[in-house]
């Protein structure tokens, strides 16, 4: 009868553990799902648009340098000082390149978010 009580015994405990070991695996299943990749996918959002910032204000910042690079040069080919005033007509034509080159940068931005 006593070996038929431990074997009954040991029977259970190995249920018990069974069911524990299940019971921590779904869990850390359930953890995993819930907790851990909302976090990963919030993470990879979070630097892609990082990222997207980053190529946005290079881009802003070329496009100025460009921009005033060029008025320059216009001046000097005209003889004039760097910070001329160009005649209206190109000064014009070189902000609405500038105004072009800036609404680039937002068009990829924006597909870039």
């Amino acid at each position: 009868m006593k070996n038929k009580e431990i074997l009954n015994k040991v029977k259970q405990n190995h249920s018990i553990i069974v069911v524990a070991v299940v019971g921590i695996v779904v869990a850390f299943m359930a953890y995993n799902y819930l907790v851990l990749a909302p976090q990963k996918k919030l993470d990879y959002q979070k630097e892609k648009a990082e990222q997207a910032e980053s190529i946005f204000d290079s881009c802003v910042e070329s496009s100025y340098k460009d921009y005033a690079e060029n008025f320059e040069i216009n001046c000097t080919l005209m003889g004039l000082n760097l910070d001329c005033n160009l005649p209206a007509e190109m000064a014009d034509s070189l902000k609405s390149d500038y105004q072009s080159s800036q609404k680039l940068c937002l068009e990829e931005f924006k597909a870039r978010k």
